[in-house]
């Protein structure tokens, strides 16, 4: 793992508190009202956790040290990575068909707000102006660190990498 992501990693890896919620609906999910990360082995079927823990570390370091939403460079690139969708839906449906990367196919859900079918993302009703950029955030922070999809985010995504880069210092 390369820096800065070793250290952020490392840092929030120790420092979480990893609570069991049988109750939980989703199978692993941080929670900023608690500062911890819960999950439901009820609900892990199908779940990778070297995927998911990433992600919801990428949350954690995100609501505490960064707060994405409130970043105007990083909203600004999001939205013009979004008005590229908007304006060619049907083409970005063929790349976010062919994305079987969690984090490429979660950023695709997020810059065309549900309305591109991926394997991995959330309903049209979950993204709103806190939740794009959180999640976008967290899986670019997750694709990063692991390395797992980043060429591909970079390749398709090039304004929202640099923006990602300068927000955590770099690489």
């Amino acid at each position: 793992m390369e820096e800065p992501y070793r250290d952020i990693y490392g840092y929030y890896a120790e420092s979480t508190d990893f609570v069991r919620d049988d109750g939980l609906k989703v199978p692993i999910g941080y929670d900023p009202k608690t500062d911890t990360v819960r999950y439901n082995p009820a609900s892990m079927d199908g779940i990778e956790l070297p995927d998911a823990l990433p992600h919801e570390l990428a949350h954690r370091y995100d609501a505490l040290a960064v707060q994405s939403w409130d970043n105007d460079a990083w909203t600004a690139a999001l939205t013009d990575a979004a008005d590229r969708i908007t304006m060619d839906i049907g083409r970005w449906q063929e790349t976010a068909d062919a994305a079987e990367n969690p984090f490429v196919s979660d950023i695709l859900s997020a810059l065309s707000r549900g309305g591109l079918y991926t394997l991995y993302g959330h309903d049209a009703d979950y993204w709103t102006a806190r939740t794009i950029p959180a999640e976008a955030f967290a899986d670019m922070l997750a694709a990063a660190g692991t390395g797992r999809g980043k060429a591909e985010i970079e390749r398709l995504f090039p304004g929202i990498m640099k923006v990602f880069q300068n927000m955590i210092g770099g690489v």
